[in-house]
């Protein structure tokens, strides 16, 4: 049987949007406490090679500050900023905690650096 033009055209449509829908929902609730920021490197289109802008989101009083390139500084909702990362972007890089140390707690990264030096 041979799939016509527009056959093939709806396919590959469903099958972008499956993928799109994976990433939606891979993302899972909003359990980042405030001060949290995700850095993410995202394309605005699918072509081989495209160029990757450099983001991070700040989460402040529940919702999301997204920085960089075609962004206004203006407040996202978790859904929202997951809507924005869910085209483009293959990956989260890290997820920071700006969680305050409390005074005379040890410095992480004094532990690491004597550790592996």
């Amino acid at each position: 049987m041979k799939m016509t033009t527009k056959t093939s055209y709806h396919l590959r449509q469903m099958e972008f949007h499956r993928r799109e829908l994976e990433k939606l929902m891979s993302w899972g609730e909003d359990d980042y406490a405030d001060g949290a920021i995700l850095y993410f490197e995202k394309s605005f289109t699918e072509r081989q090679g495209a160029r990757k802008y450099k983001y991070t989101a700040l989460k402040s009083q529940g919702v999301w500050y997204p920085s960089g390139p075609k962004r206004k500084g203006e407040p996202l909702s978790w859904e929202d900023l997951v809507d924005f990362m869910s085209t483009g972007v293959d990956q989260v890089y890290w997820v920071i905690d700006m969680a305050p140390i409390k005074p005379g707690t040890k410095d992480p990264d004094e532990d690491y650096e004597r550790e592996y030096e």
